[in-house]
């Protein structure tokens, strides 16, 4: 198109005042600028979000069933070889959990034991977070097979408030028998057991200091709940349709369970990151907007400039419109080269922090550096609203300075 021409000639080409060229240098810059920091910002919250995901999934499975009704179900009414047989399911385990209360040494914390089976790490890999000792939740025969000793591993933040413990330390459980409670007789309704601890995780603070792992059999024991479970957790293959997956569980389970994918059960979780991701952009949109207004600078002075320019071509039969793209055009094309190499510095600095680790999380984060993800999406609706605002910025600032003219 002839207008995009005479737009690409009056920026590419020397200006006849140099005061011109700076104008327009500082314009691409100050677009330049907040762009990058926009890619960086949202790329290190992905980043941030596949940890946090990373982590929760060291508890959380990628699908877990729960009874519809009531907190347990009986393990001899599920027919497993058919849970195992859905397309795309690697792994179940069951798992029961309940409160309980942890003692040692006159301390006490308060936990959610969760009673878990041999493969309760192909689902949930919490093994990979062990910092002390070793991870071991099945009971160990001892004193020559004479007493079987129990075992437990804890987080770091039950073990800190209990007076950190050694690993092979005995840790007195308590819960409540719900079957056997008693207003008049409440002791009668609190079971209790020892268990040694194996081992300590550290995930993140929460789950660091509300979870303790122990032997399925040990738990039904502790909580009274025989051949029970209150969780059924399926890990499913990178491939495999979730939505589908889960579909397909359901109707194995029937409606006695209420199957759910890690995103349902952490609907609050997702719901608010989703929320701030959203804020984040917004806020690094609206500093590119205010920036995008040093294109107006460059746009009225070289209006002015080009008053002959326009005059000739007006002579020539130019309509007042195309004289109006040409210059919306320069404003939109000195965005657009901003934009471009605010994306390209972002992208550079993305990769710098994810090979170097140039700026590191403070506290003693497990995580270490601040993780960065880049979301081609993200970069298309960044390069589509830096498009967006030159072409309105632009749009307004010829039509407000040619209005008396057409």
């Amino acid at each position: 198109m002839l207008w995009s021409k005479f737009a690409r000639r009056y920026l590419l080409s020397r200006k006849s005042h140099s005061v011109i060229n700076l104008i327009a240098s500082i314009s691409v810059i100050s677009v330049a600028v907040p762009v990058a920091a926009m890619v960086v910002l949202l790329s290190i919250f992905n980043g941030l979000g596949k940890t946090v995901e990373q982590m929760y999934s060291a508890f959380d499975a990628d699908i877990t069933a729960t009874p519809a009704r009531g907190q347990t179900f009986d393990l001899a009414t599920v027919d497993f070889g058919s849970l195992k047989e859905v397309n795309g399911v690697e792994a179940v385990t069951t798992y029961l959990e309940q409160m309980a209360v942890a003692s040692f040494a006159g301390r006490r914390a308060t936990l959610m034991l969760r009673g878990v089976d041999t493969s309760y790490t192909a689902v949930a890999p919490i093994d990979d977070y062990i910092v002390r000792g070793e991870w071991r939740t099945q009971g160990a025969w001892i004193d020559g097979g004479d007493r079987r000793e129990q075992l437990m591993v804890a987080g770091y933040g039950i073990a800190a408030e209990l007076g950190m413990p050694q690993s092979d330390s005995r840790i007195e459980l308590y819960a409540v028998n719900r079957r056997q409670f008693s207003s008049l007789v409440p002791m009668s309704g609190v079971g209790r057991c020892r268990a040694m601890l194996a081992g300590i995780y550290m995930v993140n603070a929460d789950l660091d200091s509300g979870f303790a792992m122990c032997d399925l059999s040990l738990a039904q024991e502790l909580f009274n709940y025989p051949g029970r479970a209150s969780h059924i957790a399926f890990a499913i293959s990178d491939s495999g349709d979730e939505n589908r997956i889960r579909r397909e569980l359901q109707s194995v389970l029937g409606d006695g369970f209420e199957v759910r994918t890690r995103d349902e059960k952490n609907v609050s979780l997702v719901r608010i990151m989703t929320y701030e991701k959203r804020t984040i952009f917004i806020i690094a949109f609206m500093v590119t907007l205010v920036a995008a207004f040093a294109v107006v600078g460059s746009v009225v002075m070289l209006l002015t400039d080009k008053r002959r320019d326009i005059a000739t071509l007006r002579a020539l039969g130019a309509p007042w419109s195309m004289i109006r793209r040409i210059f919306i055009g320069e404003g939109v094309l000195m965005t657009v080269i901003g934009g471009a190499a605010g994306i390209a510095a972002g992208l550079a600095l993305c990769w710098a922090q994810s090979r170097f680790d140039l700026v590191t999380i403070p506290g003693g984060s497990p995580v270490g550096s601040y993780p960065v993800s880049v979301v081609a999406a993200d970069i298309a609706v960044v390069a589509a609203a830096v498009v967006a605002v030159g072409y309105a910025v632009s749009s307004l600032t010829v039509r407000s300075v040619l209005k008396h003219e057409s």
